[in-house]
């Protein structure tokens, strides 16, 4: 296996450690254009959500994951670049700032973790963005609507956690006003929210302080979120099944702890597949055991997730019988060598005749990949 196709693998499973040494050796031989360039592929079997927490972790911008723009314009950035990854990340942390800074000004805070900025180089920015949020609150006018209070980070974060808005007779309206009016209060303006229920149209609008791409999938969160028309949120679900990162996860996650659409949920898992972040875990285990689609996604998205503990998490969805270990099998193959050779050793005890020999098999081929990625490993320790 090239070094290259180590490197992708290494984003694909999220091992980020392992990731900077070989970036680094590539770096050291070829230059950060090589490593841009592998990046760059256009046709590579990864999904673009792990492609993109990648470059943002080799950049130095993983404290803000919700940064408004796309990997390839930071890549393409002839002033991002050094001959070595710390070189390369000091280079970048001007252009990541004034891109942060416009953000700051347009109020466009929606996706900014203020958690996770505490502990990088841009906790400088925290102040600023708590007061353009506060601004945006202040800034709504005398009687406002939830169209209004929506266009506000505050407003879309509590809005897209009380359910249906499409009625103002439902609980979710009236969690919705609460808590609203707490935070208005809070921040001393005098505001009367009225009672006009959540109507978005069929076109989309509203965040245009954003780019268009985060645009189209804050409108589609939305919808999905506060809807009940079965066909208006299973058609938002599939645009966030096709165009959503990490930066969406609380939102994802969210949505499916409280899904009773069987549709829909099945396109937020295949999401969560693409992604691939450990956190999405929790939330599918509970469909794991379920019948049909529900369990089939679910299962196929937990093996997809990044993350050494996973390969247990699929061990006890176990039941007995010949074809569970032939659908374990499966599971198990998409999972890296060091993470599942151990499980094999077990299934091996348990498995006779063909399942026998499929473990057997499935083990030696993983056995090789290992003795690779160690091979790979020792080159960037000689380097």
């Amino acid at each position: 296996m090239e070094r290259d196709e180590h490197i992708l693998n290494a984003a694909r499973w999220r091992r980020y450690d392992f990731l900077d040494q070989l970036v680094e050796q590539e770096i050291a031989q070829w230059g950060w254009l090589s490593v841009k360039k592998i990046f760059l592929v256009r046709d590579h079997k990864i999904a673009r959500p792990r492609i993109r927490d990648a470059v943002l972790h080799l950049l130095g911008l993983h404290s803000v994951g919700g940064i408004d723009t796309d990997y390839e314009s930071l890549l393409e950035n002839d002033d991002v670049d050094g001959e070595s990854l710390a070189e390369v990340r000091t280079s970048c942390l001007d252009i990541a700032d004034e891109i942060l800074q416009e953000m700051i000004q347009k109020k466009n805070t929606y996706l900014l973790d203020i958690d996770a900025m505490s502990s990088g180089p841009f906790a400088v920015l925290i102040p600023d963005i708590l007061d353009a949020r506060k601004e945006e609150i202040l800034d709504l006018p005398s009687e406002c609507t939830v169209r209004d209070m929506v266009g506000t980070a505050y407003g879309y974060s509590v809005l897209t956690r009380c359910g249906s808005l499409t009625s103002n007779r439902r609980e979710g309206f009236k969690r919705m006003k609460g808590a609203m009016s707490e935070i208005i209060d809070e921040m001393g303006a005098e505001i009367t929210i009225k009672r006009t229920p959540l109507q978005l149209g069929g076109r989309i609008s509203g965040f245009e302080n954003c780019t268009s791409n985060t645009q189209d999938i804050l409108w589609h969160i939305l919808r999905m979120l506060t809807y009940r028309g079965k066909q208006a949120v299973r058609k938002s679900a599939t645009f966030v099944r096709d165009h959503a990162d990490s930066r969406f996860l609380p939102w994802l996650h969210r949505y499916l702890s409280d899904t009773k659409l069987y549709y829909t949920a099945v396109k937020i898992m295949n999401a969560l597949e693409m992604i691939g972040h450990p956190s999405s875990a929790e939330y599918l285990l509970p469909f794991t055991q379920r019948r049909g689609n529900w369990g089939r996604s679910s299962l196929n998205a937990l093996a997809s997730l990044a993350g050494k503990e996973i390969g247990e998490m699929i061990m006890k969805t176990r039941r007995t019988g010949y074809r569970q270990t032939h659908r374990i099998l499966r599971l198990l193959e998409k999972r890296p060598p060091d993470e599942i050779l151990h499980l094999l050793e077990q299934l091996d005890c348990d498995s006779s005749g063909y399942a026998e020999r499929r473990v057997r098999n499935l083990r030696k081929r993983k056995r090789k990949q290992l003795q690779e990625i160690k091979a790979a490993m020792t080159s960037t320790d000689k380097n």
